[in-house]
Parts: structure tokens; sequence; C-alpha cells
């Protein structure tokens, strides 16, 4: 954040504190193509 003030620090920790939540990880799970394909297996741990 220091060297590039526009980056939007906290609104991209919100973010990845949402991608590693039980709630981002099922959304993450529940991604599936127009055939219903599983297209992302989450990970987070």
């Amino acid at each position: 954040p220091e060297r590039h003030p526009y980056v939007k620090y906290r609104a991209a920790m919100k973010f990845i504190d949402f991608l590693v939540s039980e709630k981002g990880q099922k959304a993450i799970a529940g991604f599936r193509d127009s055939r219903g394909n599983q297209l992302f297996h989450p990970d987070a741990r």
C-alpha cells in the first residue's frame, strides 16, 4: 500500500478473508460450467 497508494488494501484483505472462509469455499466448490462440471476445487485450510 505504501508503494501503490491507489490499491484498496482493506478491500483486498476482506476479499481474501471471504475466499478462505467456509462460505467462500462453498461458493468456489459450487462454481460450475453450463454442463454442471465443477471448475474449481476449494483448498483453503
